[in-house]
């Protein structure tokens, strides 16, 4: 199985999703060394994350930087879902709260609901 999980929080600054977000991958990778696993971010990674992946030597895992610097602000509406389509993922994961609108296979994890509790902020 191929699978896709979202790598724009493994950009710089890391914050605590994008911690999640690498423990995740390779947890995943690790488990299941029969499927395919690729961090996908529009935003180069950090140095930091990808020493890490690296570092973690898992044939099945790997982060690509998609250059999409004329789609940038269209990553989610475009530029995700053609590089899905080219992909070929059985599945997406989004890691940090969203996930395109399509017809496709896809897990969402929500880390907490205090943009739906503090709109005002």
């Amino acid at each position: 199985m191929r699978i896709g999980l979202d790598g724009y929080p493994l950009a710089e600054p890391r914050t605590g999703v994008g911690h999640y977000t690498l423990e995740l991958a390779r947890a995943l990778a690790l488990i299941a060394p029969s499927d395919q696993f690729e961090l996908v971010s529009p935003a180069p990674f950090s140095s930091s994350a990808l020493e890490e992946i690296n570092h973690a030597n898992l044939p099945n895992l790997r982060a690509v930087h998609l250059k999409t610097s004329r789609i940038r602000g269209h990553w989610w509406a475009v530029g995700l879902p053609l590089y899905v389509t080219k992909a070929r993922f059985d599945l997406f994961h989004g890691t940090n709260f969203e996930v395109p609108f399509w017809n496709r296979r896809s897990v969402v994890t929500i880390h907490d609901l205090s943009a739906l509790l503090h709109r005002e902020k």
